[in-house]
């Protein structure tokens, strides 16, 4: 995985996207929010590029280690029966599709 040499990690994590209502689900610019090592303002990330288990690379280059997930993201994902790997926290629907 590139990186441009900076390396995160994320708590209280979240998948977000885009919101344009315009844009077709399938073509929404999906991206991380959460807390980056030790600071206390809440960031969003640009669009995820690359997954690699916990490891996130971000169309910046930055690279996201994945730590503690948002409570409230695990709940709505319980919600809308969204299975949670903690080994592989996110997939991206194109990779799920692309099994059969």
């Amino acid at each position: 995985m590139k990186s441009n040499g900076k390396i995160y990690h994320l708590n209280k994590w979240a998948v977000v996207h885009d919101g344009d209502p315009y844009r077709a689900p399938e073509a929404r610019r999906i991206s991380l929010t959460g807390f980056r090592d030790n600071e206390e303002q809440q960031v969003i990330t640009s669009e995820i590029v690359e997954i690699d288990g916990k490891y996130i690379r971000t169309w910046s280059g930055s690279i996201y280690i994945l730590g503690e997930i948002n409570e409230e993201y695990l709940v709505w994902m319980k919600k809308n029966n969204i299975k949670y790997d903690p080994e592989n926290p996110i997939s991206l629907k194109d990779e799920e599709d692309s099994d059969g």
